[in-house]
């Protein structure tokens, strides 16, 4: 590197023939300069965000388990460009996508990496399991009981703040689950606001203002009548005539 410098090619130019950041190229020769202070970097393990310390660091090699800098920037640069998709749900990915998830897992800083993306699918099966079923409230709670006790989440200070800061957001998110006929949301409004679209899915003419008052007011009547009315049989119709059919259920005002 030395050499190249004193030939007279740029930062640059030195950067893109051996393959590491241009800065790094600046500290390096910054440091190699005769009259510059000599000091003693102690080698860091590798960690999910000190990449680019281990770039920089004023060493041929790079430190273990790590075999050569084109590792370390290939993980650099794959963890930049795909870093949002270990937050997403493992239904939600492409093939394509859990590639490079898997890629990113067996480098040098997978198993960090391998903490933070069990911390969220962990989450995410808080409240569904892998079938997508619906959990009930106990065990849900159990589930948020373990995953915010978790020592190997809390050891990751991102991760223990989050478990923190949920452990009096759980009871807020879950109202859902009390009611398996619920929409998967913990605000009321919005729920009823999902019930309301569904209704009106097919009807586009419906979606007026008169149009959705009137359809709340036919839903709360239809509440207040299964509330308040009792089921009786239908008696005393003639059935000459009529297809077999199951009996019809008829309400009566009580």
């Amino acid at each position: 590197m030395r050499a190249l410098a004193q030939q007279g090619h740029s930062y640059c130019a030195i950067a893109q023939q051996i393959g590491i950041h241009r800065v790094t190229v600046s500290k390096w020769l910054n440091q190699m300069q005769p009259n510059a202070p000599t000091q003693r970097t102690p080698a860091p393990s590798p960690s999910l965000t000190d990449t680019d310390t281990l770039a920089a660091l004023p060493s041929p090699q790079p430190p273990l388990p790590w075999q050569q800098w084109d590792e370390v920037r290939q993980v650099r640069e794959g963890l930049q460009e795909h870093r949002y998709l270990f937050l997403r749900r493992s239904d939600h990915l492409t093939p394509d996508q859990q590639a490079q998830i898997d890629t990113l897992l067996t480098s040098p800083v997978g198993p960090q990496l391998h903490v933070a993306r069990q911390f969220v699918e962990e989450w995410y099966l808080l409240w569904h399991d892998t079938k997508g079923r619906r959990r009930t409230m106990e065990e849900a709670r159990e589930r948020f009981a373990a995953w915010s006790t978790d020592t190997s989440y809390a050891a990751v200070a991102p991760l223990r703040r989050v478990q923190e800061r949920m452990a009096a957001q759980f009871e807020r998110l879950s109202p859902f689950l009390r009611n398996p006929r619920w929409e998967a949301t913990n605000n009321g409004a919005e729920r009823a606001g999902r019930a309301l679209g569904h209704r009106q899915a097919p009807h586009f003419n419906l979606r007026t203002a008169p149009a959705m008052e009137g359809a709340i007011v036919v839903m709360a009547c239809q509440r207040k009548a299964a509330a308040t009315t009792e089921r009786h049989r239908e008696i005393a119709r003639s059935r000459r005539g009529r297809k077999p059919r199951q009996q019809v259920e008829v309400h009566t005002v009580a």
